[in-house]
């Protein structure tokens, strides 16, 4: 699974309710046997327990948005970050984007804004360079979606992402 968000969900949730949003990728990695790798990239919002959770988790690689940034300041271009973050994934790839991976300008009704984050065209390129590694995307969803009257810039924005992804899908 490529991971794509601005939040780790890597939480243990309550007794009461095991599912939760904080805690869909820790159940991804727990519960789907079938699972070979989860590939968390740009979180920019993530505590301390789920850092030492995450490392210490055979599963998963962690692309903190903090260090990408670093990388790309010292100069490292984002294509071969891409390559990186794509070379820790398995042959098979479902990509789950949750729309507050990108910049506030691009969703700023979501539910979970976080200042920081990636562009459209960074998104888009990171897909891109799943399907041009060889790589066969099997699915995809993209989450926390929120449009209003006033401002349907996350509409216009996951709907070009969703098309973007099907393209890609398809190129095989």
């Amino acid at each position: 699974v490529l991971f794509i968000d601005a939040h780790a969900d890597f939480l243990r949730s309550g007794e009461e309710f095991n599912y939760s949003h904080r805690s869909i990728a820790r159940n991804i990695v727990e519960e789907v046997s079938s699972i070979e790798r989860l590939v968390e990239v740009g979180v920019r919002d993530i505590v301390k327990e789920e850092i030492d959770e995450l490392r210490a988790t055979e599963k998963v690689e962690l692309f903190l948005a903090e260090k990408i940034a670093a990388k790309r300041f010292e100069g490292e271009s984002w294509g071969n970050i891409c390559r990186e973050v794509v070379g820790k994934l398995p042959q098979k790839v479902y990509i789950s984007l949750d729309i507050d991976a990108l910049k506030i300008e691009f969703c700023g009704n979501t539910n979970a804004p976080v200042p920081g984050g990636m562009t459209f065209d960074e998104v888009v390129y990171l897909i891109n360079t799943v399907v041009e590694s060889g790589r066969e995307i099997v699915g995809f969803d993209i989450s926390e979606v929120v449009s209003s009257i006033n401002n349907k810039m996350d509409a216009i924005v996951a709907s070009q992402l969703l098309a973007k992804m099907c393209v890609a899908m398809l190129r095989k």
